[in-house]
């Protein structure tokens, strides 16, 4: 099916030449074929953002949770169908050597694409890679609109993610289910973080208190107090909206961080 999709989106001459290189693809067990065809994409498909209709959305969004708030073009979807027509039991390792000599560009398609894969869960220590880059483009590829993080990463990676997001100054509000993987742990390191800023006289994204939402713990409760003073008003609602204990999973409640989250970012 995202086949059939995928492939109504190209021109005729961009199908005829995706078609015949993918079945060199299926010959080929050591990769060799894929690595190259997959540099060869931005050559001979146009990087023209796709436009869906209502029922393909529907089932894009049941394939791939979060896909609409991403902007895909042709290029990031043939190299999605490279990627899932690849063997199972070759994958990795062909994935692997990909990975170590693709672009920047390329790697943000991989990123974006993990989550198609039938064996999605074999990759996490490359996306683990991902969240450890300084490059911006391709931390969003895994950081943002992406539910491969959500899925698939440890706590402990998925907190390193959060915090390098906030480092970064990237919009905590595009994390794919950052309350559902919310943890202590995370809110205990950043309730340290956010004690460090005040003391070097600086301010915290407002994003960040979202994370100490539903635990009871003292230090954390004396921290939200404090914040709730704040002169900035956007800190001060967001410390007000974790005290008034909410629900962390109601959908009121993330809708009020979205727009917390695209207030402080736009």
């Amino acid at each position: 099916m995202l086949q059939e999709l995928v492939l109504k989106k190209l021109t005729v001459e961009e199908v005829n030449w995706f078609t015949n290189k993918r079945q060199l693809i299926e010959t080929d067990e050591l990769g060799n074929q894929f690595i190259l065809i997959y540099s060869l994409v931005f050559r001979f498909i146009s990087n023209d953002l796709t436009v869906w209709d209502a029922e393909e959305l529907l089932y894009l969004e049941k394939q791939y949770p979060s896909f609409s708030e991403s902007k895909w073009n042709k290029q990031s979807l043939c190299r999605a169908l490279l990627m899932v027509n690849l063997p199972k039991e070759n994958s990795k390792a062909i994935l692997k050597r990909l990975f170590e000599t693709c672009s920047i560009k390329e790697q943000v398609d991989f990123y974006k694409n993990l989550f198609f894969l039938e064996n999605a869960e074999n990759f996490s220590s490359l996306a683990e890679e991902g969240v450890r880059t300084n490059v911006t483009d391709v931390f969003d590829a895994i950081a943002l609109n992406n539910p491969y993080a959500a899925y698939f990463l440890s706590e402990e990676a998925w907190n390193q993610l959060v915090l390098k997001a906030i480092f970064m100054g990237r919009p905590l509000y595009k994390i794919y289910n950052l309350l559902e993987r919310n943890n202590q742990k995370l809110a205990l390191v950043l309730n340290d973080y956010i004690h460090e800023r005040w003391s070097a006289g600086r301010t915290v994204s407002p994003e960040v208190w979202q994370l100490m939402s539903g635990y009871n713990n003292p230090e954390l409760q004396e921290t939200l107090k404090k914040a709730v003073a704040s002169t900035n008003d956007l800190e001060r609602k967001a410390a007000e909206t974790v005290l008034e204990g909410v629900n962390p999973n109601a959908q009121e409640y993330k809708t009020i961080w979205v727009e917390i989250g695209k207030q402080y970012n736009n």
